[in-house]
């Protein structure tokens, strides 16, 4: 019986070893002076009524941590006119895998962005800006996805704000939306714009076996000496 409980506990301590590990990276395209050259970007603000996204993909399952991104105002500011920026994750059910339901959605007050500049390589037409801000937890499984990101503005009415800064690398494009269309279009090779910078953190989610299952399975190993002592007193 002694090895029984022994088994039992030990079940028990080997339960919560099958917590998710600390953030690691999701997806990476690096702006700033660590990205490629790059002299555009894509419109992405609400005063001007037009969204832009960027796919990925993940072949395992990921819960959210926090995301980096790199842009900056037509003024050259960080975040002059702006109140906060929408983060967005879309499916890919979209026609041709465009951008389709959205599945996480979340504003962040600029007051809670760090902010820091960051001035990419043969850069010198626009200062670039690095945001940085935590994510409420979610978790999403192995698929294709798009990452949306949007400055929304203290007065929506206004002028163009914010572009997202683009990388001439990758080449695999982005997408974009005005309010007034339904769909989203696809963008490649425009200028020198293939890829937009971002850069997603997130804790890998490991999916143990049910605790029933485990315990169970753990604490039949407690029978094993106690059936052996069972057998070895019939045989006396």
């Amino acid at each position: 019986m002694r090895h029984i409980i022994c088994c039992w506990a030990c079940a028990i301590l080997i339960v919560p070893l099958t917590q998710p590990a600390s953030a690691d990276i999701v997806w990476s395209q690096l702006g700033g002076a660590a990205g490629a050259e790059s002299r555009g970007g894509a419109i992405s603000d609400d005063s001007s009524e037009v969204i832009s996204a960027d796919d990925f993909s993940s072949s395992s399952s990921w819960g959210l941590s926090s995301i980096q991104w790199w842009g900056g105002g037509v003024d050259r500011s960080a975040t002059n006119g702006i109140s906060s920026f929408l983060i967005s994750i879309l499916d890919a059910s979209g026609v041709g895998g465009r951008p389709g339901t959205e599945l996480f959605s979340t504003s962040i007050a600029v007051q809670d962005i760090g902010v820091v500049a960051d001035q990419p390589p043969g850069n010198t037409n626009a200062t670039v800006w690095r945001y940085q801000a935590s994510l409420p937890s979610w978790s999403f499984g192995p698929g294709s996805y798009w990452m949306a990101i949007m400055a929304e503005a203290e007065n929506p009415n206004g002028s163009g704000l914010w572009e997202w800064q683009g990388l001439v690398d990758g080449g695999d494009g982005w997408a974009f939306k005005r309010f007034n269309e339904s769909g989203w279009t696809l963008r490649r090779n425009l200028e020198d714009v293939q890829n937009l910078a971002w850069v997603l953190e997130g804790s890998p989610q490991m999916i143990p076996l049910p605790a029933p299952v485990l315990l169970g399975g753990i604490g039949l190993l407690g029978l094993i000496p106690l059936r052996r002592r069972i057998m070895a007193r019939a045989a006396q």
